[in-house]
């Protein structure tokens, strides 16, 4: 009886040990696999200069129809506030010069170039439509860093060229997923990027990129950072032209908010002026228009005023971890088959429609412009004081 019971406590004391030394083993070789990660990356993060090239190729799928997409950048950075991209597609190439605290956006194909105040937290990647998790990855999210997990690790065989490359699976607490290839030697750089940017009912967006051409550390003048007009270009100035829904009765909506309330625009009728800012998380202007957005929510909040972003056709995952990123504050509406943003005529983002207590439209505007803080601030006052045209 006794050796019996001896047995079983013996037993027993093994599996534990075996079972808290397996656990043990798999989280140290998930904190490992995280730690070589990192380490893969470090190049790039110390790097004082950097230049890469990189092709897009976005494929869009809807309802089982599949088309694809594909443009090329060019990227050159020094430190964190110089950066230059040269972005080929179809129609043409469009520039970017970031020179501190200043944007300016030049279409070869227009002739013609916008000067804009720089988007929080614009470093390298972000100028590219899907990989601004790169960014904070690489470089941080203020004093919040992201929190995300190794999946999967393995050294692969890529089935094109034969080579070795090693292969991490990242995926992060808001449950984005992406696909990182690197190559497989003693200074391995990043090779190629896979993710799915967008989703939304039958329509997916999945993006590839790849790397190529990688140069850390190399001499570079920083004249490249800045745009020099060629002759025959204008600078395009904002135009201010009647918006066709001006005097015309809103379209009424019922959207559902990221907390997931039911919103309806006829719950404001005699109330409050209405603000709507239709938007999407891969639109460089509307990364700049929002804060400012926000700001005139703030400086506006003891009047009688409601102000909403309306998110186009993206994935609630993708909105939340972008209004939590840019440190968003305005209610979120979710338009999620983009039948309020045709009602409300929007063929570009951002766009502003501002609608008045008796249920009419007051204002429209697209785009983003200095000074449009306090234009917005005061087109708003004047509805409500009734001074509106």
């Amino acid at each position: 009886m006794n050796i019996g019971k001896t047995t079983f406590l013996l037993f027993l004391t093994i599996t534990i040990f075996c079972f808290f030394s397996l656990y043990a083993e798999q989280n140290t070789e998930k904190t490992t696999e995280k730690q070589s990660f990192l380490d893969i990356l470090k190049p790039i993060q110390n790097a004082e200069t950097c230049k890469v090239q990189v092709k897009a190729i976005y494929t869009l799928t809807d309802d089982n129809k599949m088309q694809d997409m594909q443009h090329t950048f060019n990227i050159t950075t020094k430190g964190d506030k110089l950066s230059f991209v040269s972005m080929e597609y179809s129609q043409g190439t469009i520039q970017f010069f970031r020179n501190g605290p200043n944007i300016t956006i030049y279409s070869d194909e227009e002739k013609k170039y916008i000067e804009r105040e720089t988007p929080k937290g614009l470093r390298m990647f972000s100028f590219i439509q899907g990989l601004e998790l790169m960014d904070t990855i690489l470089f941080g999210e203020g004093d919040t860093p992201i929190n995300f997990e190794v999946k999967k690790y393995e050294v692969v065989s890529n089935p094109d060229t034969g080579t070795k490359e090693k292969y991490y699976k990242i995926e992060t607490e808001k449950g984005e997923t992406y696909d990182l290839w690197f190559s497989d030697e003693a200074n391995p750089q990043l090779i190629r990027i896979s993710a799915e940017t967008i989703r939304s009912g039958n329509t997916a967006k999945k993006a590839t990129y790849y790397f190529t051409d990688w140069k850390l550390n190399s001499a570079v003048d920083d004249k490249v950072f800045k745009f020099t007009p060629p002759e025959g270009v204008t600078k395009l100035e904002r135009e201010e032209t009647k918006d066709p829904l001006l005097g015309k009765k809103a379209p009424d909506f019922t959207l559902t908010s990221l907390d997931g309330s039911q919103v309806s625009l006829k719950d404001f009728k005699d109330k409050k002026v209405v603000v709507l800012d239709f938007w999407a998380s891969w639109c460089g202007p509307c990364r700049m228009a929002m804060p400012v957005v926000q700001a005139v929510s703030e400086e506006l909040k003891d009047k009688d005023v409601a102000f909403f972003a309306v998110n186009i056709q993206e994935d609630k995952n993708v909105i939340t971890r972008f209004i939590e990123k840019q440190n968003i504050k305005i209610p979120v509406l979710m338009d999620k088959t983009g039948k309020t943003a045709e009602q409300y005529l929007v063929q570009s983002i951002p766009r502003l429609v501002i609608i008045g207590k008796d249920g009419v439209i007051h204002g429209g505007h697209s785009g983003f412009s200095q000074g449009m803080r306090e234009s917005l601030k005061k087109e708003i006052l004047d509805i409500l004081e009734g001074k509106s045209k």
